[in-house]
């Protein structure tokens, strides 16, 4: 696009073939050029910005969205990691001490986590069990056990807080590349009202789906089978009973429909880092972690894990020099089932 320089320059260079001289930057009609150099300069971005938006291929953000919605589809929304913290005292009271729903607490890097529910730490009682859930959405919220041990909210009573297990559940965001894929399949995988790619469609349009496996004539003419996988991997008996529903009502006549949880394989991951000189390792270690997970969370169903992914992942953070990864179980599932993390263990290489 034409800068802004070019656009003075430009008059400039044609006020002096009219005239035979150039406009003093200091006069009246200097000053008249830059300022509307400045408009049309303005103009021609605001008209770049539009071609842009114009074809998916290119658009970004909201833009992308309303191509997507042309398409029937909408951007996957991120969400937040569940669990339970556990607040505890050393010494027992003589009296309940109530703990708020809403109570904040944080792990060392500062991500927090509220109670969704109201708890009591009755009399005698030295702990108590609180579901809670990050207050964000993404994977960031995927906490280990017993990281979880920062107050933020104080509660009066409470001398502790942990999680005894891992927060999960949580996933970011569909990003634009992501929903740009998906909206270029669904030119390629065109629904008829009755092929797989209906189904498919009909599935992915509900919200908490990640991706689905249609199975045509899975127990012989006339029946159709459904794997469905959720954001958290495995989808829940309500996510599963709500899609059912939906292709019930949409089926084509004398046909079945059956759905059902996808299967998932797990993998173990470890990466031995060499750290950019003057980094903060724990944060850089949190960082790496959190891209592998991203890899898993934006895998299809029976698509691979490669090596080169996770090395370009973690060589993206830009905290990393080097580094040895190893994958400990399969990484190349079958076209039926879905991949998903195991322990992912990231430790400075030694």
């Amino acid at each position: 696009m034409i800068t802004y320089e070019d656009l003075v320059g430009e008059m400039k260079n044609l006020y002096f073939e009219k005239s035979g001289t150039f406009p003093d930057e200091a006069s009246d009609l200097g000053i008249r050029f830059r300022v509307l150099a400045g408009e049309l300069y303005n103009l021609f971005a605001e008209l770049d910005w539009m071609k842009k938006q114009m074809n998916f291929t290119t658009a970004e953000g909201e833009e992308l969205d309303k191509h997507a919605l042309e398409r029937g589809l909408t951007r996957i929304e991120g969400t937040a990691a569940f669990g339970t913290l556990q607040f505890k005292r050393a010494k027992a009271l003589w009296f309940d001490v109530a703990i708020p729903k809403g109570t904040i607490c944080q792990t060392q890097d500062g991500t927090a986590f509220e109670t969704i529910e109201k708890g009591v730490l009755g009399i005698n009682q030295l702990s108590v069990s609180i579901k809670a859930k990050a207050q964000k959405g993404g994977i960031s919220g995927n906490a280990k056990a017993g990281t979880i041990t920062h107050f933020v909210t104080a509660v009066s009573g409470i001398e502790t807080v942990t999680n005894l297990s891992d927060f999960s559940g949580g996933t970011d965001t569909e990003s634009d590349e992501m929903l740009r894929q998906r909206i270029k399949d669904s030119f390629s995988q065109i629904s008829t009202g009755s092929n797989a790619a209906f189904y498919q469609n009909k599935a992915m349009s509900h919200e908490g789906v990640r991706d689905v496996y249609v199975v045509p004539r899975e127990n012989g003419v006339g029946t159709v089978g459904v794997y469905i996988a959720a954001t958290g991997g495995v989808p829940s008996d309500a996510l599963l009973s709500e899609v059912e529903q939906d292709l019930q009502k949409s089926r084509e006549l004398n046909v079945t429909v059956s759905t059902h949880p996808i299967s998932v394989i797990s993998l173990d991951v470890e990466a031995q880092l060499v750290f950019t000189e003057g980094v903060d390792k724990q944060a850089a270690i949190t960082q790496c972690k959190s891209a592998i997970l991203g890899l898993f969370d934006s895998l299809k169903i029976g698509q691979p894990l490669t090596y080169s992914a996770v090395y370009a992942a973690i060589y993206g953070t830009g905290a990393v020099t080097d580094m040895t990864v190893y994958f400990y179980g399969t990484s190349v599932p079958t076209q039926n089932k879905l991949l998903i993390a195991g322990t992912i263990m990231v430790k400075e290489k030694s």
